[in-house]
């Protein structure tokens, strides 16, 4: 009871600190993971799930922000589970946040979260997942995805689905730059997005320009760098692989 109230009131005061118009950032997060814990917004979730928790950071920040009343901090390795549990233990939110262990959303019961954010794992992966726990979404819940590779890949993959990618941020930490993609599950998309789109994004270059362009520079240089390379060997040309990032570096060198 006491966790409870002790989240209730630091949730009003990030809602006072939101409404008086200020810019808060949680430095333990960092600001890959609060571009995800920012495009969760302030829902007011009954029921969130952070799968992947590893320590639990998003998980204790979206029960802190009163985003969601209860939160699902999820992992398939025993050891994530156990850090995730004293971190919780440490924030005197064990009423709120429970850690349960499991592969993907295995993990939860179908319909059972409204908000799922999965963060900092390869863009395969991801999409595996969620392909895995299909039916654990029946309740077309929000979900925020932070892929590390294959981004171009997960866009296209979530408009397959019918679903529509509702927002994007974009966030440097530690010299790397993130993607973070929140998916509408339900309203369907009812239009499609250009080649461009699929692989620079749909709302970056607006919403951060200048740091679009250094990730637009960046993936230039490195595609630049892998079609060089695969173009000393044999039959390049008949390699899907260069086929696929010859395609996007033209698209990125079209777009900046």
């Amino acid at each position: 009871m006491k966790e409870a109230l002790l989240a209730f009131c630091v949730s009003a005061v990030y809602d006072r600190l939101l409404q008086a118009g200020c810019e808060v950032i949680d430095m333990n997060l960092g600001p890959r993971l609060e571009a995800v814990a920012a495009l969760a917004g302030t829902g007011r979730y009954k029921h969130g799930a952070d799968i992947g928790t590893d320590h639990a950071k998003l998980a204790i920040e979206l029960a802190r922000r009163g985003i969601c009343q209860q939160v699902i901090a999820a992992d398939k390795n025993a050891g994530p589970c156990e850090a995730a549990r004293r971190a919780i233990s440490g924030e005197n939110l064990s009423e709120i946040v429970e850690v349960r262990q499991g592969d993907g959303l295995a993990a939860l019961a179908p319909g059972e979260a409204e908000l799922i954010t999965i963060a900092g794992m390869g863009g395969e992966l991801m999409l595996s997942i969620l392909a895995a726990g299909r039916d654990v979404l029946v309740n077309n819940p929000k979900i925020i995805l932070q892929p590390q590779t294959d981004i171009p890949e997960v866009r296209r993959r979530i408009c397959r689905e019918g679903w529509k990618i509702a927002d994007e941020a974009i966030a440097e930490e530690n010299g790397h730059i993130y993607v973070v993609l929140a998916v509408d599950t339900a309203v369907a998309s009812v239009e499609d997005l250009t080649d461009e789109q699929f692989v620079t994004g749909v709302f970056l270059q607006e919403k951060a320009p200048e740091l679009w362009k250094k990730y637009a520079e960046e993936n230039i240089a490195k595609l630049r760098r892998a079609v060089a390379g695969m173009e000393q060997g044999k039959n390049a040309g008949a390699s899907p692989e260069y086929v696929r990032q010859k395609h996007e570096l033209t698209v990125w060198e079209m777009a900046l």
